[in-house]
């Protein structure tokens, strides 16, 4: 039997290491100065990971011997270096670039991550697959998870459906004063979400809307090291109960900014 099990591990990834996490292989799709940055990135990391090269849209990519190619070739870079993951980087591509690249690499069953432009943070996607940590010590933004993201309006709502009825009671309680009601609409319209990370931090992302309070609001931190810690803390371990927590406690900043 070990026997087996020590043939079937080396056929598969290439090695007699059975203690070891197995390796595999990962290319970055942006322009190359984000690219070769986010490969430094995780390059400074224990991991069994390979960085194949980068694809790119970019024309100065060419002069690079790391690019790979275009979007349209992902299927033969999947099929010729056996990839099991895709950084794609959030400032080298469209929109409908981005959302293409994401298709064809579900098509294939690659993993995703995106990162946020000029940030340490990594958003991850759904796979069927677990690739190892290589990202264990960037932060993964959970916040911006499609789940997360639609749990955070429904909340939005229900508690904007809630308040608004008695919302002249409230007023006394906020400094949004007779603004209360108009506050409320704009959550109900979806212009404004209850909580959002402080833009001064760099934490944004697609689908989330400007946010009436900020998580350091909760605890009332004049410290910008620790709001900051707060904020980031706050979007890696997002859940709707956060939003509650904020809201609870810093129901009077409502209206501050």
């Amino acid at each position: 039997m070990l026997f087996w099990r020590i043939g079937w591990h080396f056929i598969k990834f290439g090695n007699l290491n059975l203690g070891a996490k197995p390796s595999y292989r990962y290319a970055i799709a942006g322009n190359p100065a984000e690219a070769h940055r986010i490969h430094k990135l995780i390059a400074g990391f224990e991991s069994n990971a390979k960085y194949i090269g980068f694809i790119s849209e970019s024309k100065e990519a060419v002069n690079f011997p790391d690019f790979l190619g275009s979007i349209a070739l992902l299927p033969n870079f999947l099929k010729y270096y056996q990839l099991s993951e895709l950084v794609v980087c959030g400032n080298g591509y469209t929109n409908k670039q981005a959302i293409d690249l994401i298709r064809l690499s579900k098509r294939y069953q690659l993993r995703i991550r995106t990162v946020v432009p000029e940030s340490n943070y990594v958003i991850g996607s759904q796979s069927k697959n677990t690739n190892g940590d290589i990202y264990s010590a960037i932060s993964v933004l959970k916040l911006f998870e499609p789940d997360k993201l639609r749990s955070k309006r429904l909340f939005d709502v229900l508690a904007g459906l809630l308040l608004l009825p008695i919302s002249p009671l409230l007023i006394p309680f906020s400094k949004s004063g007779f603004r209360l009601p108009l506050l409320l609409v704009q959550i109900l319209l979806g212009t404004k979400c209850w909580v959002a990370p402080n833009p001064a931090f760099g934490i944004t992302g697609k689908g989330l809307r400007k946010g009436l309070l900020y998580p350091e609001d909760a605890f009332s931190t004049t410290d910008k090291a620790t709001a900051k810690r707060i904020n980031e803390l706050y979007a890696s371990d997002y859940t709707v109960y956060a939003d509650i927590e904020v809201l609870f406690k810093a129901f009077k900043q409502l209206g501050s900014r």
